[in-house]
């Protein structure tokens, strides 16, 4: 699909086709845009789960204030019975609170984060209801513990065995594009789709816990998107990177030198350079490896193309990545 959110007619024909093949549930990301656009007025949920509200999207809302009320219109679709789930370790849980709320995070009474061991591999405690349970997960980094919690609040509220869902935790690796690893002899080049400012220090908060060696990153800004997150993603890369990349996202209509220039906009740092080719930035990247290094390709995660004008080119990091190492004799 083009969009997160589809229109309604799509939607409906989704819906229907998943209903006639046998489905009874059905799961789905709900962008504020299509929110704010009315694409599901006329859809109720039984479920409706919030993680966070961070900067993104401003460049069609405005204001994190509209940002989050485009939000709400989500909690305002459920059902007379219908459950929120919310992250209240997050300052805009109060917006979605219903008759109808249970709780998750380190501050939560219903499914209460407790201890936890960051690595390659996590592992950690939940109390649900005042019952603990240990949660081990292939999955990396603390957000993607909270991401775990709240589909485990989910499947428990509807009341599914509990020992099964602890079973699944374990067993469950990251979809394409989500910490997307590949080794390459000491080193792990890690591919994520983080491409907001909390995306970034979310990536940042995980790899600072598992480096070794030195952090480069290779990363670009989106055109004609929202152009006040440029400089704060700049400066969390130089700040928590030995060397930075700046190269190409998916343009639009936007001159890739005027995406840079707000990138870096009140920069004083050298510790960067610029490649517009997302391809030859991948390959500079991985020849600056030396051992037990981490280089993190940022903003793209899984996607197919990227987009410059009205073309859509074929690219994807990780084929790029996989690609250049059979060049130098590394994988087959």
């Amino acid at each position: 699909l083009p969009n997160t959110s589809p229109d309604i007619c799509d939607l409906y024909d989704l819906m229907m086709t998943a209903y006639n093949s046998g489905y009874k549930n059905i799961v789905m990301e709900v962008s504020s845009q299509g929110l704010a656009m009315g694409r599901f007025d006329i859809v109720k949920f039984d479920y409706a789960i919030f993680t966070n509200l961070t900067q993104d999207h401003l460049d069609y809302h405005g204001t994190m204030e509209n940002y989050a009320l485009a939000k709400k219109k989500l909690f305002d679709n459920l059902k007379e019975d219908g459950i929120s789930i919310l992250n209240s370790d997050d300052d805009y849980y109060k917006y979605y609170e219903t008759n109808n709320t249970v709780y998750y995070g380190k501050t939560a009474e219903d499914y209460k984060i407790g201890t936890y061991d960051l690595g390659y591999n996590t592992r950690f405690n939940l109390s649900i209801k005042r019952k603990t349970y240990e949660i081990n997960s292939k999955l990396i980094g603390e957000y993607n513990i909270y991401n775990l919690v709240s589909s485990i609040a989910l499947l428990n509220e509807m009341n599914i065995d509990i020992g099964k869902i602890v079973e699944i935790c374990s067993l469950l690796s990251a979809p394409p594009g989500r910490m997307d690893l590949v080794k390459y002899n000491s080193n792990l080049i890690l591919i994520d789709y983080a491409h907001t400012p909390d995306a970034f220090k979310k990536v940042y908060d995980t790899v600072n816990n598992i480096k070794q060696g030195h952090i480069i990153t290779i990363f670009g800004c989106t055109g004609d998107r929202d152009r006040s997150k440029r400089p704060i993603m700049m400066n969390l890369a130089t700040s928590n990177s030995n060397y930075v990349i700046v190269t190409s996202d998916d343009l639009h209509d936007e001159e890739f030198d005027s995406i840079v220039k707000d990138m870096l906009e009140n920069n004083n740092k050298s510790n960067y350079e610029v490649i517009m080719n997302r391809g030859n930035a991948i390959k500079k990247g991985i020849s600056l490896l030396k051992e037990k290094d981490i280089l993190l390709i940022l903003g793209k995660g899984h996607e197919e193309f990227i987009i410059i004008k009205d073309k859509r080119i074929p690219f994807n990091d990780k084929a790029e990545v996989k690609k250049y190492l059979n060049e130098i004799g590394i994988m087959n």
